[in-house]
């Protein structure tokens, strides 16, 4: 007897290390998305395959959505979409509803970044019908990630300002409560940078204080040396490129000490900016050049296009047209080959522009063909959206059915989730429907 009860705890015991391992890759995982994606992508596929073998499911997934997001951020679009429907399988093979709902929230998240509108706005349609069928306390517990995802897409496809906002807001209160303090504490910097984007400098330095104050509370570095890139742009808003470098500095400080190359890029091209923003290309290209090179450490495809078009830019300024194609047609061959298509309008923008400097009509009439005729299409997938809108939202059905729901927040002041979500999705079809009769009187002359 003594013997079995010793085989039974040595097996505990093995389970117990087993999971803190998975739980140590996972972190790992997650980790290297700021550091090196291929180095992310190995310990997820590590903790996926320990996870499986002692039938930890949950943690299998959790190791499937890290590989997704990895695959995404590498341009690696097939096995993106492999992972998610993988993970996805996996939720209703073991009825892990609440799993599913939060891996449907968070791929939502990734097509958003991949600009996959249409996708994004069918897997946050799909998440609140099935919401409906939950008891009014349990639904509570997707609101502050799934508000979050629909601030987001309100302001970067709508670019709606105001009701992005008040979904941000509901979404810090709810993070507040479940005493989630690192993302909360992050949306004050979130809901800073939409308020002085839109000119509202005194309430953005509001909320980047109170980021500032949290950070400095939690011992938080990273959220700190954000607070600093960020606010460096209120001092350049009122041609104070000095203070505003003086703070870089500070952020520069912060991520070299954590080894957070993501973030020290972001960093970099912020420092290009503020050289430019007082015509200093000559370090402008330098900062731009340092954000490559972190880039490409990282493995995002989508920003090495992004920093290639920056060195361009910076090139165009130095009159240097010949480096200046180099850059933005690597940026357009990025593009091309990959699914990251959110910087090939601008590559063949740029592209044009520069071959009509160096007088070759040619070239830049091909480019800027190719310009125009990408341009219309984006917008005809746009104005596609109505119909998907109108079919899936189901304007008429929601708002009847939503008035006789119990998804009332408690915020004060809040209104009724779904009846807000219908508004705004008629606003967005609003939106598209004035672009389509541009779009048609444009052709038609």
């Amino acid at each position: 007897m003594k013997s079995i009860y010793t085989v039974l705890i040595f097996i505990f015991s093995s389970i117990f290390l087993y999971s803190e391992n998975i739980d140590s890759l996972l972190h790992l995982s997650e980790k290297y998305h700021n550091i090196n994606l291929d180095s992310s992508v190995s310990y997820a596929l590590r903790a996926k395959e320990s996870a499986y073998e002692i039938q930890k499911r949950e943690l299998e997934i959790k190791a499937i959505n890290l590989l997704s997001t990895a695959f995404a951020y590498k341009g690696e679009i097939v096995k993106f979409e492999e992972m998610n429907n993988h993970a996805l399988y996996l939720c209703e093979k073991y009825n892990l509803e609440d799993m599913k709902l939060f891996t449907l929230i968070e791929q939502s998240y990734r097509y958003r970044e991949l600009h996959h509108t249409t996708k994004t706005i069918s897997i946050i349609q799909n998440v609140t019908d099935e919401l409906q069928s939950l008891p009014k306390e349990r639904r509570k517990k997707f609101y502050p990630e799934l508000f979050e995802a629909i601030g987001y897409l309100l302001y970067f496809e709508l670019k709606d300002s105001v009701i992005s906002l008040e979904y941000l807001h509901k979404a810090h209160n709810y993070y507040l409560r479940r005493g989630d303090t690192t993302n909360f504490n992050n949306l004050y910097l979130y809901m800073g940078e939409i308020f002085r984007l839109n000119g509202r400098a005194d309430r953005a330095v509001k909320y980047y204080s109170a980021a500032k104050e949290a950070a400095e509370k939690y011992k938080d570095s990273t959220l700190l040396g954000k607070y600093y890139r960020l606010t460096s742009a209120t001092y350049l808003d009122r041609d104070n490129a000095a203070t505003a470098l003086q703070l870089l500095r500070k952020a520069e400080t912060i991520f070299t000490n954590l080894n957070n190359f993501k973030q020290l890029s972001d960093l970099y091209g912020m420092f290009a900016y503020a050289y430019s923003f007082v015509n200093d290309y000559k370090n402008s290209l330098l900062y731009n050049k340092k954000s490559l090179e972190l880039r490409k450490k990282v493995g995002n495809l989508s920003l090495v296009a992004s920093s290639c078009l920056n060195i361009a830019n910076s090139f165009k300024h130095l009159n240097m047209l010949d480096s200046s194609i180099y850059y933005s047609t690597i940026a357009y061959k990025i593009c091309i080959n990959s699914n990251h298509n959110f910087y090939l309008p601008k590559s063949l923008k740029m592209l044009s522009e520069l071959y009509d400097i160096k007088k070759d009509e040619n070239q830049s009439l091909h480019y800027l063909k190719k310009y125009i005729a990408l341009k219309d299409s984006l917008d005809l997938e746009k104005l596609s959206l109505v119909s998907i809108l109108e079919s899936k939202f189901r304007f008429n059905m929601l708002e009847k059915n939503m008035l006789n729901t119990e998804i009332m927040t408690d915020l004060e002041n809040d209104k009724d989730f779904y009846l807000t979500l219908s508004y705004i999705f008629g606003l967005l079809a609003f939106t598209f429907a004035i672009l389509s009769g541009y779009i048609f009187l444009k052709k038609r002359n």
